[in-house]
């Protein structure tokens, strides 16, 4: 039996319906469907757009609407009539100070954010499956096993290509940024979102040859936990960035199989 599964592909090439009959197992693994294979796959990450505690602020800004130059003049006014009513005399330049500070790093980070990327800047990607936690119940003298009032799903694992535009570093730093964000009032104090600011959806659909969709892993509550250490050296590898995932959880979904694509 062993030695018949494992030449499978070379008793194939004879033709199927002259195997017909030899062992009712090697019929069924004839019969079996093509492959499933591992780089036929697409993935659909979240937009990020405005997500953040300042919401409609960032929307603004990166929409255009709103201009780095007014958001400063702003704030200058805003802190010297506060710091006429407030704090007086010198502090007056020291609070302009700080928030010209704060709103120079801020208009960095709005610079460089990333709403949104492609699939094409994904390598690998591990799909985590939900698993039991067990438990040991004694009963007519033998242990025997039964599902604990917990379940647990492992974090995803994204690799991602370093390209030299930095797309996919821009993106999940600004993912990770959706979590928390330096308060402006010192600059320095770290202020966390409410979860449905960061927490997002992430949907991986395997395909065949003919690029069909054939099933669809839905993670929901997704955030980036933490992008993995990068070393640098002498040595002739590119640069990869691998993003750990927090997964609340998740949903196998039949996919609609449609019409086979022409194919030129």
């Amino acid at each position: 039996m062993g030695s018949l599964i494992a030449n499978v592909g070379s008793i194939a090439s004879i033709g199927r319906a002259a195997l017909t009959g030899i062992t009712p197992a090697l019929d069924r693994i004839l019969a079996r469907s093509d492959p499933a294979l591992t780089f036929n796959f697409r993935v659909e990450l979240p937009n990020l757009d405005g997500a953040t505690a300042n919401n409609n602020l960032l929307n603004d800004i990166m929409n255009g609407q709103v201009s780095m130059d007014s958001l400063v003049n702003g704030a200058i006014a805003g802190a010297k009539t506060v710091a006429n009513q407030v704090f007086r005399g010198s502090m007056l330049m020291s609070a302009v100070n700080e928030g010209m500070e704060f709103l120079n790093r801020w208009s960095e980070d709005f610079s460089a954010f990333r709403k949104e990327l492609g699939d094409e800047y994904i390598e690998t990607i591990s799909l985590p499956f939900r698993s039991y936690e067990s438990r040991q119940v004694l009963r007519g003298g033998t242990q025997a096993a039964f599902p604990s009032a917990s379940t647990s799903l492992d974090n995803m694992q994204i690799t991602c290509y370093g390209g030299t535009d930095n797309e996919a570093l821009f993106y999940f730093n600004c993912w990770q940024h959706l979590v928390s964000y330096v308060s402006p009032t010192d600059g320095r104090s770290r202020l966390y979102n409410s979860p449905s600011f960061y927490k997002k959806n992430i949907t991986v659909t395997l395909t065949d040859n003919n690029a069909i969709s054939l099933v669809n892993f839905v993670y929901s509550g997704c955030w980036p936990v933490s992008i993995n250490a990068i070393e640098l050296g002498g040595s002739d590898g590119y640069v990869q960035y691998v993003i750990d995932i927090a997964v609340d959880d998740m949903q196998i979904q039949a996919a609609e199989i449609g019409a086979i694509p022409f194919l030129s």
